[in-house]
């Protein structure tokens, strides 16, 4: 994962779906951002996050971890946060997935 996240452009997008479950990853961020979470991994500070590679397919998910700092971004916060994470989800084939997002 540490060496899928270190590339850019087409070189990312490849590798990213083999080593991350893009559509969970997508699914945690969008609720991260709903909630305004601020001390976190991805927009204030890089802690407070879990991740574990499943078994079966070694493709590593992100964990909730120490929500505590809810609704702590202001409402014209960016939905791509401050971090090094959301540069997949601006990827061209990455963004309209987290973008679409139904949290219902």
């Amino acid at each position: 994962m540490g060496k899928a996240f270190s590339l850019g452009g087409t070189a990312l997008q490849q590798a990213t779906p083999t080593v991350i479950d893009v559509d969970e990853w997508a699914r945690y961020f969008a609720l991260q951002t709903l909630l305004g979470v601020a001390d976190i991994y991805g927009v204030d500070n890089p802690h407070n996050v879990a991740f574990y590679a499943r078994p079966d397919n070694g493709r590593v998910v992100v964990l909730q971890n120490d929500w505590g700092f809810g609704f702590g971004l202001s409402t014209s916060a960016s939905i791509y946060g401050k971090n090094n994470v959301f540069k997949i989800l601006k990827l061209p084939g990455y963004r309209r997935l987290y973008q679409g997002i139904s949290l219902t």
